[in-house]
């Protein structure tokens, strides 16, 4: 049941639950998220960010396919480090 499952965990001390964060994840060593800039943005920034250890970020709104696909490219040429797509609605 529900609650057996939940009382088990409240023997648990905070120091034996493995935290973690998102910076852990992507293993970024400085804690930045570049906001996603619009037409300002592109992929030399977003990899130029992420490579010094950030998280670049590349706007990505009404982009075709192609166009994705080379600038993914041009990404991935720089750097293999993570880089955050952002999927912006137009104003």
């Amino acid at each position: 049941t529900m609650h057996t499952e939940t009382t088990q965990f409240r023997n648990i001390s905070p120091r034996q639950v493995r935290t973690w964060s998102l910076g852990d994840v992507l293993r970024l060593r400085v804690p930045v998220v570049q906001a996603p800039l619009g037409v300002c943005d592109g992929p030399r920034l977003s990899a130029a960010v992420s490579r010094a250890g950030a998280l670049g970020c590349m706007t990505v709104h009404a982009t075709p396919e192609d166009q994705l696909r080379r600038r993914l490219a041009k990404i991935r040429a720089i750097t293999p480090r993570p880089v955050l797509l952002a999927f912006t609605a137009q104003w």
